[in-house]
């Protein structure tokens, strides 16, 4: 599928959501419901650890305590010898 169309689907899913939102129908709400409920089911498979990001050394490195980067795709600085978590910044790379 080309960027094109992909940004076509988006757009028309975006005037989809506003209409039904005119109506009443918050399609908004819904999506990210979707996405919390995902979000609670892939804690639990281990693909999708977040176990740096849980650590009582970098959790306050965390802008916020329900976003935290996957373990197997998250960014690792170069660690500063002495000082626990210093390899560790929220974020991960992505394609």
């Amino acid at each position: 599928m080309t960027l094109k169309t992909v940004l076509k689907n988006f757009l028309n899913y975006a005037d989809t959501l506003e209409a039904q939102k005119k109506l009443g129908k918050d399609l908004y709400e819904v999506d990210f419901q979707k996405l919390k409920a995902l979000t609670e089911e892939l804690k639990h498979d281990k693909d999708y650890a977040t176990s740096e990001g849980l650590k009582e050394v970098n959790r306050r490195k965390n802008r916020y305590k329900d976003i935290l980067p996957y373990d197997y795709t998250r960014v690792i600085l170069s660690e500063y010898p002495g000082v626990p978590g210093s390899d560790y910044i929220n974020a991960n790379y992505i394609k």
